[in-house]
C-alpha cells in the first residue's frame, strides 16, 4: 500500500487576505493586486504542475481582505490555459455565485452564510462545478464546548494528538472558543452547510469528499467518520 499526495502548490489570496495575515501564514500564498500579476503567478505555479490550483475567497467576517472577482477570474483563466482545475475556498452566497459564472471548477467548504438558491444551481450545472462541503470544518469550532463526549470516545483518543488531548481538559481552552465574537453564530452555519449539500445534491451537483483536517483542533482520519456521519445527517445516504 501507499499513500498518495495530491497538492494546490501556494494557492492564491490578496495582500492582508485571508489566510496571510494576522500571525497565520504570510509569505506562503501568492498575494496577488492586479490581473497581470495574477496571470504571472499561475503561469510560475503551473511550471510545478500542481493538481489544482486554490483561490481563498473570504473576509472571516470582515476582519480580512477579500479576494475582488476580477482577480479571481484572471486565475481561473489562466489556470484552465494551463489545464489545471480551480478550487476556491468560500463562505458566501454571491461569491459563489460570481465564481461559478467565471468557471470555477470547485467549492472548497460550502456556502454558509445563507441557503442556495436556483441561480446558483444553475450557475453550478452549467459550468461543471463541484461541492466538496467539509462540514466538519463547520462543526469543530463548537463541538468541542462539551469535550466529555470525545475524552470519553476512544477512537477519538487513539487519533487525536497528546497536546490536544491536554487542551481540552484545560479549562480556559473552553473559555477561548466561548470568547470567539462569532461563538453562537457557529451551529447556524454547520446548518446552513447541512442543507445546502441536500439540496445541491439532489439538484444533481457532483459532490467531493473533504475534512479541512490538519487545522489544531481537526483531527486527521477522525473527521473522515465524523464527515460522513454529518453527510448522513444532511440527508444523504449512509
Amino acid at each position: 500500500m501507499m499513500a498518495r499526495f495530491f497538492t494546490a502548490g501556494r494557492g492564491f489570496t490578496v495582500a492582508e487576505g485571508f489566510p496571510t495575515n494576522q500571525g497565520n501564514i504570510p509569505g506562503v500564498p501568492y498575494e496577488v493586486s492586479d490581473t497581470k500579476q495574477a496571470a504571472g503567478f499561475v503561469d510560475e505555479l503551473a511550471v510545478h504542475h500542481p493538481d489544482v490550483v486554490k483561490i481563498w475567497v473570504d473576509d472571516r467576517f470582515g476582519d480580512f481582505k477579500k479576494t475582488p472577482i476580477h482577480l479571481s477570474t484572471a486565475i481561473i483563466s489562466e489556470a484552465h490555459r494551463h489545464h489545471l482545475k480551480v478550487a476556491a475556498h468560500v463562505f458566501y452566497l454571491e461569491d459563489a455565485k460570481e465564481l461559478a459564472a467565471a468557471g470555477v471548477d470547485a467549492f472548497a467548504h460550502s456556502v454558509r452564510d445563507k441557503l442556495v438558491d436556483d441561480e446558483l444551481i444553475q450557475l453550478m450545472k452549467q459550468h461543471g462545478t463541484w461541492l466538496i462541503p467539509t462540514l466538519t470544518r463547520d462543526s469543530t469550532p463548537f463541538a468541542y464546548a462539551k469535550p466529555e463526549a470525545y475524552l470519553n470516545d476512544s477512537f477519538f483518543t487513539r487519533a487525536a494528538p497528546p497536546l490536544f488531548l491536554t487542551a481540552l481538559l484545560d479549562p480556559q481552552y473552553l473559555k477561548n472558543m466561548v470568547a470567539d465574537t462569532h461563538w453562537a453564530e457557529y451551529p447556524g452555519y454547520l446548518k446552513n452547510s447541512q442543507h445546502n449539500l441536500k439540496r445541491l445534491a439532489d439538484a444533481g451537483i457532483h459532490c467531493g469528499f473533504g475534512t479541512d483536517a490538519g487545522v489544531p483542533g481537526r483531527v486527521p482520519a477522525y473527521l473522515d467518520h465524523w464527515e460522513m456521519q454529518l453527510m448522513a445527517e444532511a440527508g444523504l445516504t449512509p
